[in-house]
């Protein structure tokens, strides 16, 4: 009996072992295959991990670069997708499954897909290029133009699919990335400084020495108007009915529209005090019409 339980053993364990051995005809058994297929998701399992692990590591320890949340984790979504796509192909291959009808078929849904998506991708590509390239970050002011129109106003998020900005009759609005790089793009908080070119009308029979002068004090007594650069006055142009005067001005970015939207007043009660005429269309026809 023992001799009889011993030989069972024996002939279970030979037939086992040879599971794992090549067949007469070179090919592995199914036994040996399903396992080999389960090692193979497993080992796949903890290396995609290990590599999602890394890339988020990444993205923490790089704080400087300019790709929001959403962004890293469409990132590290995409690239695990990717993996395990090909450890499914892997798979298959080590079953004995022939996969190339099932090839033929991804490759049929992927050019469908890129069709079908293809402002998508696009605007998915604008987004990371605008992202590498930190064209603006949030908190910068732009304006962005192209044959359709324009908006401007600062931006509040750069996703990896829009940029949103708010303007200034705080209205939120989202640009498509692919818009933007297709578009002509001004940033103006690039630079520390910027000009404002104001322009003012004043009657022919103006004292041009007295209106620089005005227009001077001003200037002098602004202290929000920058004295890295100086301020440039002159006469401009001649017009039907004026004489245009320019002032050309610098300010810090912050203080831009502040400056700007403050020179006309102050111009205003300047020029009322010393007499200064600001012409217009209508005074003409009148004056014409009295002579």
């Amino acid at each position: 009996m023992l001799e009889t339980m011993g030989q069972w053993f024996a002939d279970f364990f030979t037939n086992l072992g040879n599971q794992f051995v090549s067949n007469e005809d070179g090919t592995t058994p199914l036994l040996g295959r399903i396992l080999l297929a389960v090692f193979i998701v497993l080992a796949a399992w903890f290396l995609i991990r290990f590599i999602c692990f890394i890339l988020r590591k990444i993205f923490r320890i790089n704080k400087t670069n300019n790709i929001d949340k959403s962004a890293k984790s469409f990132i590290v979504s995409v690239v695990k997708t990717l993996l395990w796509i090909f450890v499914a192909f892997l798979v298959l291959n080590v079953l004995g499954v022939d996969i190339t009808s099932f090839a033929g078929i991804l490759s049929a849904i992927t050019v469908a897909l890129g069709l079908a998506l293809q402002d998508v991708i696009a605007t998915f590509a604008a987004g990371v290029l605008i992202l590498n390239q930190k064209l603006f970050i949030s908190g910068d002011y732009v304006e962005i133009s192209n044959a359709y129109g324009k908006v401007e106003g600062t931006v509040v998020k750069v996703s990896i699919m829009t940029t949103q900005l708010n303007t200034f009759d705080n209205q939120m609005v989202f640009v498509p990335n692919g818009n933007i790089i297709k578009s002509n793009l001004t940033n103006f908080s690039k630079e520390k400084l910027r000009r404002i070119v104001y322009t003012v009308n004043v009657a022919y029979n103006s004292d041009i020495e007295l209106v620089k002068k005005v227009l001077n004090e001003i200037v002098d007594g602004e202290p929000r108007i920058t004295k890295e650069k100086l301020p440039v006055i002159h006469v401009n142009a001649l017009k039907e009915y004026s004489v245009e005067v320019v002032l050309k001005l610098w300010t810090d970015i912050a203080d831009y529209w502040d400056v700007y939207n403050s020179l006309s007043e102050k111009i205003l009660i300047a020029f009322a005090k010393n007499n200064i005429e600001i012409p217009s269309s209508t005074s003409f026809i009148v004056k014409n019409t009295q002579e």
